[in-house]
This record gives C-alpha cells, sequence and structure tokens, in this order.
C-alpha cells in the first residue's frame, strides 16, 4: 500500500514476490489499446460483432448481443468492467504484443511476463506468466498519470467484480481495481481514494487452497484501510 501526496508514505510485504497475473494482465492490454487509439494507430471506432468473438466456457457478454455489434472500445470497456475473457482476447489481437511490451517498458516493469493470450486453451501458459507487487504499482502509476488513459481509470472504477478489497467500500469512497484469478490465485489492485487522498493498493496471492476465504479476508482489510485513510486525514 502506497499513500499518495501529500503524505507520500508506503508499506509493504514480499513486494517482489513473483505470483501467476491471470487477469492482471488485461490492464495493460487496454492501456496499450487506447494509447494506439490515441496515436492514430488503432481504429477504436471499428464494431464487432460480439457473437464472433471466440467461444469460452467461462461468463461472456457474447449472450447478451444478438444483432447488435460494438466497438473496440466498447469490447474493451466490457474486457475491464465485467473481466470478459472473450473480449480481453479480441483487444490483444487489435493492439499486438509489441504495444503491451512498450507499455510495459514505459511503466518501468521488469518482471511482468509477455501476455499469453486470454483464451480458454491459453489458460495453462496464463498461469505461467507472472508478475510482482512492485510491478503492479508501476503499472496503476501509469495508469493514473497518463492523460490517454482516463477511459481505462473510468472503466476500473466501475470494475463489476466486487467481492475482495472492494466488498465493503461505500460512497464517498471508490476503489478503481482490477482482480485476476486462477483456482488457486486471488488478487486484487487498485487505487483506493478518500474525499482526502490516493493509496495504491495490491494484493497479490497464489497457492491458495481456499480463495473464497482469502476474498473474504480482503474485503475486511480494504474496509480497515479506508477507515485508516480516514482517520489519518482526519488526524
Amino acid at each position: 500500500m502506497r499513500l499518495h501526496e501529500p503524505f507520500d508514505q508506503e508499506w509493504s510485504a514480499n513486494a517482489e514476490l513473483r505470483h501467476p497475473a491471470a487477469s492482471l494482465l488485461k490492464v495493460p492490454v487496454v492501456a496499450a489499446a487506447l494509447i494506439a487509439g490515441a496515436e492514430g494507430r488503432l481504429s477504436l471506432d471499428e464494431r464487432i460483432d460480439p457473437k464472433m468473438l471466440e467461444t469460452t466456457v467461462y461468463p461472456t457478454i457474447q449472450a447478451a448481443f444478438d444483432g447488435s455489434t460494438l466497438s473496440l472500445r466498447e469490447i474493451a470497456a466490457l474486457s475491464i468492467v465485467t473481466s470478459d475473457n472473450a473480449a480481453a482476447s479480441a483487444i490483444l489481437d487489435a493492439v499486438g504484443d509489441a504495444a503491451i511490451k512498450d507499455f510495459l517498458e514505459r511503466a518501468g516493469c521488469r518482471d511482468t511476463d509477455p501476455v499469453p493470450g486470454f483464451s480458454d486453451a491459453d489458460f495453462e501458459n496464463l498461469r505461467g506468466a507472472y508478475t510482482t507487487a512492485v510491478d503492479q504499482y508501476r503499472i496503476l502509476t501509469q495508469v493514473w498519470s497518463s492523460r490517454r488513459l482516463g477511459d481505462l481509470r473510468r472503466w476500473l472504477t466501475n470494475n463489476l467484480r466486487n467481492t475482495r478489497l472492494s466488498a465493503r467500500i461505500e460512497p464517498p469512497r471508490t476503489f478503481a481495481h482490477k482482480t485476476g484469478t486462477l483456482c488457486d490465485v486471488a488478487h486484487d489492485v487498485g487505487m483506493l481514494s478518500t474525499p482526502q487522498c490516493r493509496a495504491s493498493v495490491i494484493v497479490l496471492t497464489s497457492k491458495e487452497t481456499d480463495p473464497t476465504a482469502v476474498a473474504y479476508k480482503m474485503a475486511g482489510l480494504g474496509s480497515q484501510m479506508a477507515d485508516e485513510l480516514d482517520c489519518l486525514t482526519a488526524g
């Protein structure tokens, strides 16, 4: 956890320990797409029929659309807000590996592996793609410092996966975040904001026997951190 101005304090443990990144990798994918769109290298207005996205056994937006088309920007939004794997795969294919690598390098990431993909067939490879809390902080910093990534910040704020750190965080506090999940992995990474200050919060866990219990503990941790931020700024 890192408090931003005016406090600029940090608390961490095992911040350089490598964990399977899982869906946390969707953030640099979408960030790279938005930057490519802003620079004219990718048309985010291109329309796609959601039913043409790759099939998956996991929950997907495809079931919600019949005959409609979505822009690449809308598909990117859904890959973050709902963590839809098929949507994320479409954005990955559109933006390309080189742009994602460039974003990670610009963010200063040293221990985050290339994105293998988000299709059902890629899941074992996804388990082998690692990241660290240090790199996740660098990605958060890049996302919050770039004027071109305002959409991504808005989508992270409206994440529908609110069963971990954000489960007990209520307005006017917000937690703009992305989760990462595998059978023994439960991550949550984001920006916790109160009316007075912001804090980057990164919690990575792996080799868990009961990720549901971990999520419950994270909910308590998130609420506690928000309360402590309020107390700190009140003092």
